[in-house]
């Protein structure tokens, strides 16, 4: 399994660590509408099943999450937030704080 941070042999995508024992989870809601404009500012490596963006929309952050499935992705959203907070979030993700 890659390492936290690292880029892999296969790619060069951040990796999440192993969440923390004491970390906390992160409430997802369905994605909103399609047609709202995203701008991904980060984001975590797709060779895994699971990945995560940091986005912004609206002059809000948010953390999105996209699970692949049977070749159907599902896509869902942290609550929305101020982005400073959402950057936060994001940090804390990428430590293994929360998932």
């Amino acid at each position: 399994m890659a390492k936290s941070l690292q880029e892999c042999d296969r790619c060069p995508g951040i990796h999440l660590p192993e969440p923390r024992p004491t970390c906390t989870p992160i409430l997802w809601y369905p994605m909103r509408s399609a047609r709202e404009r995203i701008r991904v500012q980060a984001y975590t490596c797709e060779c895994l099943h699971t990945f995560y963006e940091l986005c912004h929309a609206g002059g809000q952050g948010f953390l999105r999450r996209t699970r692949r499935t049977h070749r159907t992705p599902y896509m869902d959203e942290s609550l929305r937030m101020p982005q400073p907070r959402a950057l936060l979030m994001w940090t804390a993700l990428l430590t293994g704080d929360v998932l």
